[in-house]
């Protein structure tokens, strides 16, 4: 009877959708199956499909999930011409996509019918793999189900965040296995003298068996685990340069048989089309979407400067918004230029990693824009692919946590080898200084907390106050960020040179701050790191940009501005951009503060002037937070669709 009321409340929705179609000029269509939900397929004058209307019940969430859904659906599900676009109800908030050749997109709205057929022209030239829907559905459910049974155990975990990494532990291993198996070179555990295969068979864990056996299958594969931990080529990028994905003391913290059972079954047994008999390396190509969908939805954010992951809304925009550039300035094209070793040159970096949402959204990026390079057979593109994913990108976070969940994110989404690595302090560890001036684009959300970082002893704090840095921690990091400061006070010119751990005075002499937000610093940072012409998009308190006591700090930046003539002098970059996020944005990582996005581009030199910059509020972004959740609201409630658009267009 559930299953039935379902279905009318979704036949409702679907009904009240059709209609408003068809005042939008979308006359012929008919019934077609999609998963938790109705669908409707609209096609043109020419049989050739235009539109999958999807409608799920009112009580489900428009979420990343659902959305998910919608586009696969779309490309697997309407034979061999997907249609142009998709639209995701439920009745109270919608998303719309567009499909073309290089992936999916948001938009504001559907257009209607004329307009649609206008944007249509393009079609693609066959359609996706028709199992793509199945192997996210059932690897998105496994995923989910193990997460679920080892948060609600309990065992040996004590946050979601805990069993996530649990989670990740196992997709490694199993990654592990199944690449030696890929080899036809079996992995042995010297210290249990088992085959790694043997190890993980869901049936040694099987309540069928004698206590004894199950306890004894559940050390070896703890050991196990600790062989695979070590493994020299997972722990190194494809420089050869070392990357630990998992710090030296990790070690699997689950204990049940049952959970093994349940969670290596899952795991190892998975066709291509999402039934059972196959293997997680056989649907690599929507393992990365599933697992990003499960890290979104269960991870628990810290407060103050503690972790939380930015929301795919943010990371998404940011991510087609400096690519609108790249392709406009004919910038892509540098992802082919190769060093005398045959590597690719361009750099994406995050310093301030996370998940990696910013760099998992760029790789989507990437994977499309190489897709369009017709001049290549499809070898060449996925060797040119593979290239750029083992040398393209980098980051780094100061959590053994985060950049657990990171790498084995990026290996889902094919980055098995990243240059991701846990530092004790982005801001001014040498690894990073080593990359000073080699980077393209830099998308990042850093910690920001006002005095944050400080060079008096910390006084303790209120309760629920997350620890500032402070005392010798907290010098060091601003005398670092005075390298660029004379004994006189002068300010460097020098691009490579931090100085925002100084402020000028009422002469204009530079002096050293007693603290800082790290957001100041990170703006600093991030420049430095850049290439002359390259792009920063940064999320920052909205403080930096209007209060008179950062007035320097902006100055800093982009310059003096004349108000005779308008001109700036000075400053180390062009601003390009600034988006409002609404207060609500980041309120679950506990700062409150209200944010915008900073779009920077270093200066190739002093002489470059600053040209128009694009202002936008983003009323809405996709979801509102509502006693400390996140409550989606779909693609339609999302301003940055609209932002974005408007910023493709160009001035008016």
């Amino acid at each position: 009877m559930a299953r039935k009321k379902e279905k009318q409340t979704a036949d409702t929705v679907l009904a009240a959708a059709r209609e408003t179609l068809q005042g939008k000029g979308y006359a012929i269509g008919k019934p077609h199956s999609i998963e938790e939900g109705l669908g409707y397929l609209y096609e043109d004058n020419k049989g050739n499909p235009l539109l999958l209307l999807c409608a799920v019940d009112p009580e489900v969430p428009i979420d990343q999930h659902q959305n998910e859904l919608a586009v696969l659906a779309g490309l697997t599900t309407c034979g061999n011409t997907p249609p142009p676009f998709v639209d995701l109800t439920n009745g109270t908030d919608a998303s719309t996509f567009r499909l073309t050749k290089e992936g999916e997109r948001a938009v504001p709205e559907l257009p209607p019918a004329q307009e649609a057929l206008e944007k249509a022209e393009v079609r693609f030239a066959k359609a996706a793999d028709p199992n793509l829907l199945k192997r996210y559905e059932a690897l998105q459910r496994r995923f989910d189900d193990i997460h679920e049974h080892i948060y609600a155990t309990r065992e040996n975990v004590n946050s979601s965040n805990e069993a996530i990494d649990e989670l990740c532990k196992l997709v490694y291993m199993v990654n592990v296995l199944q690449r030696y198996q890929a080899r036809e070179k079996p992995l042995f555990i010297d210290s249990v003298k088992k085959q790694l295969s043997e190890i993980l068979d869901p049936a040694r864990f099987a309540d069928t068996l004698s206590p004894s056996e199950r306890k004894k299958a559940v050390e070896e594969i703890r050991l196990a685990f600790d062989t695979c931990r070590e493994l020299e080529e997972f722990n190194h990028n494809a420089d050869g340069e070392e990357m630990r994905i998992f710090e030296d003391r990790a070690y699997l913290r689950l204990e049940s048989p049952t959970t093994y059972s349940m969670a290596l079954s899952a795991l190892m047994d998975l066709k291509p089309d999402g039934t059972n008999g196959g293997s997680l390396s056989e649907v690599g190509d929507i393992t990365g979407r599933a697992l990003d969908v499960v890290l979104r939805r269960k991870f628990e954010g810290k407060g103050g400067m503690g972790a939380y992951l930015t929301p795919s809304q943010i990371t998404r925009f940011m991510a087609q918004m400096v690519f609108v550039d790249l392709k406009r300035e004919d910038r892509l094209k540098d992802l082919l230029q190769m060093d005398d070793r045959s590597r690719p040159t361009f750099r994406f970096c995050d310093p301030f990693l996370g998940s990696a949402g910013f760099l998992i959204h760029l790789i989507d990026q990437v994977r499309n824009y190489v897709n369009t390079l017709v001049a290549f057979d499809k070898k060449r593109r996925q060797a040119l692919y593979n290239k750029i994913l083992d040398h393209c990108f980098i980051g780094a976070d100061n959590s053994p946590g985060m950049i657990l969940k990171a790498r084995i994110n990026l290996a889902a989404h094919g980055n098995a080898h990243a240059s991701a690595r846990r530092l004790p302090n982005s801001l001014t560890d040498p690894w990073l200084d080593a990359r000073a001036g080699t980077v393209d684009v830099i998308l990042t959300n850093p910690p920001f907390k006002k005095n944050g970082i400080t060079r008096k002893a910390s006084k303790s704090r209120k309760r629920g106050e997350d620890e500032p840095i402070s005392g010798e921690a907290g010098a060091g990091i601003l005398d670092a960020f005075m390298e660029g400061i004379s004994k006189g006070g002068v300010q460097s010119i020098d691009p490579n040179k931090r100085c925002l751990g100084a402020k000028p005075n009422k002469k204009g002499k530079w002096k050293p701050v007693n603290s800082m937000d790290p957001a100041v610093l990170a703006v600093d940072r991030c420049l430095q790191l850049l290439k002359p012409g390259g792009k920063l998009l940064i999320v920052v308190p909205d403080g930096i940009l209007c209060n008179s006591s950062y007035r320097y700090v902006r100055e800093y930046l982009i310059g003096v501005k004349d108000e005779g003539t308008g001109e700036f002098s000075g400053g180390k970059a062009i601003l390009k951009a600034v988006v409002s996020f609404p207060q609500e944005t980041f309120s679950l990582s506990g700062g409150g503060a209200k944010t915008s996005m900073l779009y920077l581009e270093k200066k190739r030199s002093p002489t470059d002037r600053q040209g128009t910059v694009f202002m936008a509020v983003a009323n809405e972004v996709g979801f509102t937070v509502k006693n400390k959740v996140e409550i989606q609201l779909g693609e339609g409630r999302n301003d940055l669709n609209r932002v974005l658009d408007a910023y493709e267009a160009g001035p008016v």
